[in-house]
């Protein structure tokens, strides 16, 4: 205290020469040191000590949680803010809602269990919002951790189709169809039409129909499918009910199919020809009559039977109006009704004729070639499906397509 006084006495003095006081005596300077000391120093010293000692000796109070809250709520503030601080941040940022009561509120924390973080204070709306889309964006990963990544195409898999090739950008629906199908449906007789198509022994079937076939789907970028049809009449009602896309199969061009189905460019050209039989021929001759049309118009027999289902039922009548005409679905039965003398002849193209005069071992029968009847050879196309009959026909006539009679 002796220290004190003597130090405040020694401020005093050269704090009223600074201020342009005069000395004062030494009893007064002492009194105003007494009273200074009393009234200021020690007053202030004596708070700060009790305060020091209450703090060490006297336990860590926590105020009492508010109604309606846990207990974690009233945990001690962070490090560097006070408790009026933290309240007065909570109260700033958002509204009051101590009065509602807590639902699933926590029990009492017992003696051993360590106190609970404090709660971070509520954001307004706006910013919260925006901390959930920054915290979207991150991707923690923990420390030595193998992250496998997984594209969106891995995660939802999809069965892949064929995408449209870039030069057949913009085309008609009905080659965009073949397109993304990936393959071009062909129907395809499997009667056996050499050099047109044969069925080999193991269920396949060649011949230039097919190599024509296959190189219309190659120009599309697809692969080629061989739809098999029954006979040649269904082979129009499978492309009129889209089970196929085209017709390939040695398919003859006439009227009738034209006026049902969109018909190519012939590919072929093969003349019609008759098989008759000599000796009912021989008997004609001897009653003067050399042309066939005199023949089938005056002479007893004039029966002429060909297969059923192809475009000769309709050719014999138109060339022989006066003879009769019969259908037979197999050519064995044709063969043997000629050989029975019940027909005068049958008619179809000359490779057809050629084809089953070789199986037959007689002279008996005699083809005759009919220089001024031919056949066209077509491709089938939908009526409906302008634009793939346009590619078919520019296939054919950019690559020369034809066939001859040696097949080549």
């Amino acid at each position: 205290m002796i220290l004190i006084k003597f130090l405040t006495t020694i401020i005093l003095e050269i704090s009223l020469i600074n201020a342009g006081f005069c000395r004062v005596s030494a009893s007064e300077a002492e009194s105003a040191v007494e009273y200074y000391s009393k009234s200021t120093v020690a007053q202030k010293l004596d708070e700060n000590a009790d305060a020091n000692s209450s703090r060490r000796s006297a336990p860590k109070a926590y105020p009492a949680p508010a109604r309606g809250k846990s207990p974690a709520s009233n945990a001690s503030p962070a490090r560097g803010i006070s408790p009026a601080s933290a309240t007065n941040a909570y109260s700033a940022s958002a509204p009051n809602t101590s009065s509602a009561p807590a639902t699933n509120a926590s029990p009492a924390p017992t003696q051993n269990a360590s106190p609970a973080p404090t709660p971070a204070p509520k954001q307004a709306p706006g910013v919260a919002l925006r901390n959930r889309r920054a915290l979207n964006n991150v991707n923690p990963q923990p420390n030595n951790a193998a992250v496998a990544t997984r594209s969106p195409a891995a995660a939802q898999p999809s069965s892949q189709k064929p995408s449209i090739p870039a030069e057949f950008e913009g085309c008609a629906p009905e080659i965009e169809k073949i397109l993304l199908s990936g393959h071009l449906r062909v129907g395809i007789c499997p009667v056996d039409q050499p050099p047109f198509h044969v069925k080999n022994a193991d269920g396949t079937i060649s011949g230039f129909d097919v190599d024509l076939a296959k190189g219309i789907a190659d120009a599309l970028k697809v692969k080629l499918t061989i739809v098999e049809v029954p006979d040649w009449d269904q082979t129009i009602t499978y492309l009129l009910n889209r089970k196929i896309d085209i017709i390939v199969s040695n398919l003859s061009l006439t009227p009738e199919r034209a006026s049902k189905i969109l018909c190519s460019t012939p590919y072929a050209r093969i003349h019609q020809c008759m098989l008759l039989n000599r000796i009912l021929l021989a008997r004609a001759t001897g009653e003067d009559l050399y042309s066939l049309r005199d023949i089938f118009t005056n002479y007893v027999n004039r029966q002429i039977i060909v297969q059923d289902g192809t475009s000769y039922v309709n050719s014999a009548s138109s060339m022989f109006p006066e003879a009769t005409v019969t259908a037979e679905p197999s050519w064995s039965e044709i063969i043997k009704g000629l050989l029975d003398r019940r027909y005068m002849g049958t008619i179809s193209d000359e490779l057809e004729i050629k084809q089953q005069t070789a199986h037959v071992q007689t002279m008996e029968l005699l083809p005759v070639i009919i220089k001024d009847q031919f056949d066209l050879l077509i491709v089938g196309v939908n009526r409906l499906d302008p634009q793939l009959l346009h590619f078919v026909n520019s296939y054919i006539e950019a690559n020369n397509v034809q066939c001859k009679l040696d097949g080549s």
